[in-house]
């Protein structure tokens, strides 16, 4: 047979589907028709598609799961099955020309025997009797609910609460924290690890503790300026005198002043020694040298003694003193280390403080060795690197740990976990020994048929006896009749309910 498919769109509409129809060369034409598809959504629409096969002398088929078109196809004549598969391997029954008897015929006869069946009214299956039958069952039903419900109105009821005791579940024991690994290895007890590396920086300023003494205050006196050319000179402000016998001394004036004319004419100038210090100090006739061009024209000498120069104690930079720094600035940088990685870490994770390294990179003092000085300040720059672990990690491997101490019997209690850390770690080459401590509660596991067996219709005491002869509690049993007046517990087991609290130490 020359068969061809075709593949309809959903958004098709019967004039698409005629074009389609009339540029095909097949003898039988198989339409693939999807659900939704708007082409053949109608019964006008099917008669027209049964028209035009017919103009083109050609047989078609309908391949649809959709219900509509399975009910419609056959009113027009049009085969229709449920895969393509059928379609291409079954003989179609074609007929020109459809009669109103013919197409109920179609319509009570599938192609396919996949084909939905039209299904007769449940109205019309059961008739009188089923429906009367229906309705007695229905009413027998209505009378069992409200016998129940008034029985559960009636009936007293009880409110079980019982506080089972829980126990502690604990484990220490020691982790090897390796940042080569990826996975846990509860075996051989590695967790996971990272590194962090972190840049940061200090300044410490300590006190200097060597003493030295120092020039003080200055050498102060008069010296006396004589014209040797008997003409008027001008004495300007800082013109310098000095000594010429023993070390020299250097002293400055202090104003400007004017030296008269006329031979052997005299002026007073006061004179400040330039070096601070008892050096300075200097017995009478000692300045007699005028440095520069006034030397020229006259002489200086100091007819009274040049005193004031002092000297003191003062503090200076030593090497201990930048010892003394170094170790500071050590502690300071370890612990702005940890700080530093904790901020940069991640939420739940543990910076383990025995694996941080702090690495100098520079180091600044702002004096040098013995300059006087009473404090000494050094600015570092440096690397912080340590290991880490995820708390997620650590409670991992405790959770299994404790989960093989559990007793039989008993449950782990949710949100009980705790795990704890201990700070006093050691390295081992480049991995960390770890000391883990964790503990959780477990509770009885209470099963409430084996609890509530026997206790229907016993008086509230006894019950309470019995309760606390079946589970270890922490607290006493709490039993809540209704009505308040009954002593007993209910007759029917399904009045009672119990309720398990859970004391978390």
């Amino acid at each position: 047979m020359n068969d061809q498919v075709i593949t309809l769109d959903k958004h098709d509409d019967i004039l698409k589907l005629h074009a389609k129809i009339e540029w095909t060369d097949g003898r039988r034409i198989i339409l693939i028709v999807p659900r939704g598809c708007r082409a053949l959504a109608a019964a006008h629409e099917m008669r027209l598609l049964r028209r035009w096969a017919d103009e083109a002398d050609v047989q078609v088929a309908l391949v649809s799961t959709a219900y509509k078109v399975q009910e419609l196809a056959p009113l027009a004549g049009i085969p229709v099955f449920s895969n393509q598969e059928k379609a291409i391997a079954t003989e179609w029954r074609w007929q020109r020309q459809l009669g109103e008897t013919e197409a109920a015929t179609f319509r009570r006869t599938p192609w396919d025997d996949d084909a939905p069946k039209p299904r007769k009214p449940l109205l019309d299956r059961l008739g009188l009797a089923g429906w009367k039958l229906l309705l007695t069952f229905l009413l027998f039903g209505l009378a069992c609910v409200g016998l129940i419900g008034l029985a559960s109105i009636l009936a007293p009821s009880a409110s079980v609460t019982i506080y089972p005791e829980s126990i502690v579940i604990s484990d220490a024991s020691e982790v090897i924290l390796d940042p080569t690994v990826t996975t846990i290895d509860h075996i051989n007890a590695i967790v996971p690890a990272g590194n962090y590396r972190q840049e940061i920086s200090g300044t410490v300023t300590v006190d200097t503790t060597r003493t030295a003494t120092a020039p003080a205050d200055h050498a102060a006196g008069v010296v006396t300026f004589n014209n040797l050319q008997g003409t008027e000179a001008l004495i300007p402000l800082g013109t310098i005198v000095a000594t010429t016998s023993g070390a020299t001394q250097r002293y400055s004036t202090t104003i400007t002043t004017t030296l008269p004319a006329g031979f052997n004419a005299r002026v007073n100038v006061p004179v400040r020694a330039l070096r601070a210090g008892p050096d300075g100090n200097v017995a009478p006739l000692q300045i007699n040298l005028i440095e520069g061009p006034l030397s020229a024209n006259a002489r200086v000498i100091n007819l009274g003694g040049v005193g004031g120069g002092t000297i003191k104690e003062v503090n200076i930079v030593s090497f201990d003193d930048r010892r003394a720094a170094r170790e500071r600035q050590s502690v300071q940088l370890k612990e702005k280390a940890i700080a530093a990685l904790k901020d940069a870490a991640e939420d739940n994770v543990f910076v383990i403080p025995a694996s941080i390294e702090v690495i100098v990179l520079g180091e600044t003092f702002d004096h040098p060795v013995d300059d006087p000085s009473d404090t000494l300040t050094l600015k570092t720059d440096a690397v912080a690197s340590g290991i880490y672990a995820d708390y997620g990690d650590l409670e991992t491997f405790a959770k299994r740990r404790l989960l093989t101490k559990v007793p039989e019997g008993y449950s782990v209690l949710p949100g009980t976990l705790r795990v704890e850390a201990d700070p006093n770690a050691r390295m081992e080459a480049n991995s960390v020994i770890l000391k883990v401590r964790s503990a959780l509660l477990a509770t009885p596991i209470i099963e409430r048929s084996k609890l509530l067996a026997g206790l229907n219709d016993l008086p509230v005491k006894q019950a309470l006896q019995e309760i606390s002869k079946r589970v270890k509690l922490a607290a006493p049993t709490e039993i809540t009749i209704t009505p308040s007046w009954w002593s007993r517990m209910p007759f029917f087991g399904f009045r009672t309910v119990l309720f398990v609290e859970t004391q978390k130490k």
